[in-house]
C-alpha cells in the first residue's frame, strides 16, 4: 500500500491534506500518517513513506532542514513542500522534491502537484529485463542514470556505480521502448534519465551523481526542450 506522510505543525492544514489524499488516491487505498513537527517525522517516521506533504515553516526543525537530512541519508522520498510564502520554496529544491503547495491552496492546486509524482512512481516501479547470452537480470528504471550504445550492444550505467551490465539490444531498439518515458537522447550513443541530469553545459550534461554524458551539438536543442518540460512538470 502507498505510504504518505504529512508534516505540518498545523492541525486544519493536515486534516484537509489528508482528505485531499484520500480523494485523490482513493479512500482505504493509501495509508496516511501525521507528525506534527520536523523532529517527530525524523523519530517516528520508520519504513519512510513514499509521499511526503512537508510544512516549510515549522518551529524547531524545519522543513528544509528534514528534506537536507533525508537527502543525506540517500532516502527517496517524494517531497511536496506546503508553504504561506512562495519564495521559501526555492530553498527546498533537491532530487526528490516535487514543487510546492502555497496556502491557502484548494483541491484542484493539490491534483495539480501530485499528478507528477503518481508518475514518477509508476516510472520507478517499472522494471525491463535486459538480456546477454542468454541470462536476464531485472534493472528499476529509476536507477538508470543514462544508457550507452557500445559496438551493436549497450551499457546501463546505474546510481550504485557498479560496472555497468550489458544488454544485446541496440540503443534505437531502446529508444523506441523507452518512448513517452523521461529518456532523452543526448548524443547518439546515449540514452539519458532526465531525473539524473543536474546542468546542461557546452558539450556535455552534468549528472547528480557527479558523472558527465556527451551532449551532442545536433541533438543538445532539442534535449534542453525535453529537459525543460520535464523540469516544469515536475515544479508544478
Amino acid at each position: 500500500m502507498l505510504k504518505i506522510g504529512i508534516c505540518d505543525d498545523d492541525p486544519e492544514t493536515r486534516r484537509v491534506l489528508h482528505s485531499f489524499c484520500e480523494r485523490f488516491f482513493g479512500k482505504g487505498q493509501c495509508g496516511i500518517s501525521h507528525y506534527a513537527s520536523g523532529e517527530e517525522f525524523l523519530e517516528k517516521g520508520g519504513g519512510e513513506p513514499d509521499i511526503l506533504l512537508l510544512d516549510i515553516e515549522m518551529e524547531g526543525m524545519d522543513g528544509i532542514q528534514v528534506k537536507d537530512i533525508l537527502q543525506r541519508q540517500k532516502e527517496e522520498v517524494r517531497i511536496i513542500f506546503v508553504t504561506s510564502h512562495k519564495e521559501l520554496a526555492a530553498e527546498g529544491y533537491g532530487k526528490y522534491v516535487f514543487g510546492f503547495l502555497v496556502k491557502p491552496f484548494d483541491y484542484g492546486q493539490f491534483e495539480q502537484k501530485l499528478r507528477p509524482v503518481e508518475e514518477d512512481l509508476r516510472q520507478e516501479e517499472r522494471h525491463v529485463a535486459l538480456k546477454m547470452n542468454g541470462t536476464g537480470r531485472r534493472i528499476r528504471m529509476s536507477a538508470v542514470c543514462y544508457i550507452e550504445a557500445d559496438g551493436k550492444y549497450v551499457r546501463f550505467h546505474l546510481e550504485t556505480g557498479e560496472r555497468p551490465p550489458y544488454d544485446e539490444r541496440s540503443i534505437g531498439t531502446w529508444e523506441r521502448e523507452l518512448a513517452g518515458s523521461d529518456f532523452a537522447m543526448s548524443h547518439k550513443s546515449c540514452l539519458v534519465n532526465l531525473a539524473w541530469v543536474r546542468e546542461i553545459r557546452d558539450a556535455d550534461l552534468l549528472l547528480k551523481n557527479g558523472g558527465t554524458v556527451r551532449v551532442s551539438r545536433r541533438m543538445k536543442a532539442g534535449f534542453k526542450e525535453r529537459y525543460r518540460t520535464y523540469m516544469l512538470r515536475s515544479a508544478r
